[in-house]
């Protein structure tokens, strides 16, 4: 398998999580309970939210008057599954509810809300090394092969991995694994390496270029680095190197 083409293909849940949450990220979701306990959700997401994902959707940059929708990666009426996620470590246990919690949502605009809640794509994060230090990306996956999301492909969202507040991956692999179970005869569709960012995006850590540090400098607790460093290929499906965030 060469790093410029790669297919993302499904991890084995009953295996446990595939990615290691660093301390960091714990300590700051654990933080930030206490900071927001007297805030209310509506609040949270307005302030936290859209700050995040520079008032707009992530994946195509569309901003209106009326501003994107708020979308629940897991939605907000599945307690149980969130319980479920935090109880197998998918989701650190100290997050906060699954309505309240700011890092189970993402701003889309009206089209790509319906498509993601559609299952027409997901949302996968990708991490690789050709010299350190490791890249990361939210990168957008046209399961459904419909035209009009065909541009987005293998392009990676305005999430910034090690900014504050960013969405927590065990979600996105919940919802990858819904998206996949909507196509089961499908292939799954090859990235090229290095991944891009959407053609829109100007203001990435890195200067909107498709390689390099995603580190923003007074802002990282999101994310660590993975265990191993050397890997030509996305590190996060080397079962011998396990990313940590």
């Amino acid at each position: 398998m060469s790093l410029e083409n790669w297919s993302p293909v499904a991890f084995n849940l009953r295996d446990g999580f595939p990615f290691t949450y660093s301390k960091s990220a714990i300590s700051e979701i654990a933080a930030t309970e206490c900071v927001i306990s007297e805030i209310s959700a509506k609040e949270v997401f307005a302030t936290k939210v859209k700050q995040r994902d520079g008032h707009r959707c992530i994946v195509c940059g569309h901003a209106s008057r009326i501003g994107p929708h708020y979308v629940h990666i897991i939605p907000k009426v599945e307690d149980d599954i969130w319980e479920t996620l935090c109880m197998g470590r998918f989701i650190p246990a100290e997050a906060r509810s699954v309505e309240q919690e700011a890092r189970n949502v993402i701003l889309l605009c009206k089209n790509h809300h319906a498509l993601f809640d559609g299952f027409a794509f997901y949302i996968r994060w990708v991490q690789w090394c050709v010299k350190p230090p490791p890249v990361e990306r939210f990168v957008l996956v046209n399961q459904s092969r419909i035209p009009d999301l065909q541009p987005f492909h293998g392009r990676a969202v305005r999430l910034f991995p090690h900014k504050r507040y960013s969405p927590v991956h065990g979600a996105f692999l919940i919802h990858e694994m819904r998206v996949r179970g909507f196509w089961p005869f499908a292939n799954d569709p090859t990235l090229s390496f290095p991944i891009p960012w959407q053609t829109w995006i100007q203001d990435a850590p890195d200067g909107g270029q498709p390689v390099g540090d995603d580190d923003e400098a007074g802002d990282d607790k999101g994310n660590g680095d993975a265990k191993d460093k050397g890997k030509q290929l996305p590190t996060n499906v080397i079962p011998a190197s396990t990313p940590r965030i």
